[in-house]
């Protein structure tokens, strides 16, 4: 084909209907009133764009991306103590517990109460686990047995909870408020920002999805929607905002736009793009010839890998445990040493109280004997009988 290329650089974005102008602003206006033959872009389909243009073979398929401004503070992991085995692991201890203290009672039962030497059991095998020695050694083979199985377990379940909970705590990750687009409808923490009247703007409007109906309510007001990403990026970083984008961007690139540090969050949700012609042309099945023979042959996929979503390479990178990350044990030590006081003071008080009594009955009784010993209390009784 013989033809020259002549490129037309907008700032208005992709385009969308003006109520007020009653016409097709962007790139589709120009589309529209012949001004341009081709829109090469990230162009998605909606109902409303499809009565007006046409639209290539589909280059792309991208993935609905919320950007938020990335969490300063790492929050307390209250519950990484537990998440450090899976529940039927504790299960299994718990239940080991159990029968290891019922076995011993069976054998040790003689002429005791069986529920104190029960508990007795159980403290003296999660006193093991507890890395605590045996207050008396076994006497018999039997329990001697049980208890060095129990202590072998205990050494066993110890390292690898110590490695689990070490592996946990030292690896701390920014707790993000929401992962999904349905946990960011129940958060209610950010606001939805999009560029103006662009496609990732207006889908939320026109979509008949249950999903994307509820989160409309949470987008901001069209007056402060960016009109462009550097934009949409100042307000990441300066609000509380989650600024949605269908096409992925190269690191190096999104570093020139950004005051802060963000976080990418795929919301698992498919949205396809093409580039689009005047509607009814001529060209459409040029294009999708071209295009499904550059995806055939690879060349799509090696333009978005170099020029469009490289990015940088993940490398898992470990810092020390922070004060937050042994709150829960601080945590625990503090209300046990509380606890602990409060029963040494209450013990105190009963102690003395009880000792007080017990001397004054010691004195009451020793007064009493002392009168009774003396001769004249005894004269005195004889006399004043009946």
């Amino acid at each position: 084909m013989n033809f020259t290329l002549s490129f037309i650089k907008l700032d208005r974005g992709h385009g969308h209907w003006d109520p007020e102008l009653l016409e097709w602003t962007g790139v589709i206006g120009k589309i529209i009133r012949g001004e341009a033959d081709m829109g090469v872009g990230a162009f998605m389909m909606t109902s409303e764009r499809l009565e007006v243009i046409d639209f290539t073979t589909l280059t792309s398929d991208e993935f609905s991306i919320f950007y938020i401004r990335k969490p300063n503070a790492v929050e307390i992991q209250w519950e990484v103590y537990v998440e450090a085995f899976h529940t039927d692991v504790w299960l299994v201890m718990i239940a080991l517990i159990l029968v290891m203290s019922l076995v011993l009672t069976l054998i040790k039962y003689k002429k005791m109460k069986l529920f104190v030497l029960i508990s007795e059991n159980c403290w003296s095998i999660w006193g093991i686990y507890c890395q605590q020695g045996l207050s008396e050694f076994p006497a018999d083979n039997s329990r001697r047995i049980i208890s060095f199985s129990v202590i072998v377990s205990a050494v066993v379940v110890s390292a690898s909870y110590t490695a689990s909970l070490t592996s946990l705590l030292a690896i701390s990750e920014s707790q993000l408020p929401f992962r999904t687009i349905n946990e960011f409808i129940a958060a209610g923490t950010h606001r939805l920002i999009a560029v103006a009247n662009s496609a990732d703007h207006l889908m939320f409007q026109a979509s008949n999805e249950t999903v994307i109906q509820k989160i409309w309510p949470l987008m901001n007001p069209d007056h402060s929607m960016p009109h462009n990403l550097r934009q949409g990026f100042h307000q990441v970083c300066h609000e509380k905002v989650a600024f949605h984008i269908t096409s992925s961007y190269r690191d190096d690139y999104l570093s020139q736009l950004l005051s802060c540090e963000i976080i990418a969050i795929p919301m698992k949700r498919i949205q396809s793009s093409s580039f689009i012609l005047p509607l009814h042309s001529e060209y459409s099945k040029f294009f999708a010839y071209h295009i499904n023979r550059f995806k055939h042959n690879g060349l799509i996929g090696r333009f978005k890998q170099q020029y469009k979503t490289k990015r940088k390479s993940s490398n898992v990178t470990f810092s020390p445990v922070e004060a937050q990350g042994i709150a829960p044990v601080l945590g625990v030590l503090a209300v046990g040493f509380i606890i602990a006081v409060l029963i040494f003071m209450t013990e105190r008080i009963l102690h003395n109280y009880y000792n007080k009594l017990r001397n004054a009955k010691m004195r009451k009784l020793q007064k009493t004997i002392e009168w009774r010993s003396c001769p004249l209390g005894g004269d005195f009784q004889l006399r004043n009988r009946p």
